[in-house]
């Protein structure tokens, strides 16, 4: 019998330890490529000075401004060297 977890990490209901929605992988994919130099394309983002806002470090935060991730569409730099 399978327990139900207590709601960590999912007061937005986007993560939970099996499965983590689009919206949450993708902001969270976004900061990793613009302020971890061991991700595989930090040289294309943060590397370049490419950054995140601030605001944006908080899920809640970035759901709030942009909402959920319409299906088959991505995060995309608006020009190479600004910040998203």
């Amino acid at each position: 019998m399978k327990k139900n977890l207590p709601p960590v990490n999912r007061i937005h209901g986007h993560n939970s330890r099996s499965k983590r929605g689009s919206t949450y992988d993708s902001r969270a994919k976004m900061i990793q490529r613009c302020t971890n130099p061991n991700s595989d394309h930090y040289h294309n983002y943060g590397g370049r000075g490419i950054e995140a806002c601030e605001r944006w470090r908080t899920f809640q935060n970035f759901l709030e401004d942009m909402g959920e991730r319409p299906a088959y569409w991505t995060l995309r730099t608006g020009s190479p060297a600004s910040s998203i």
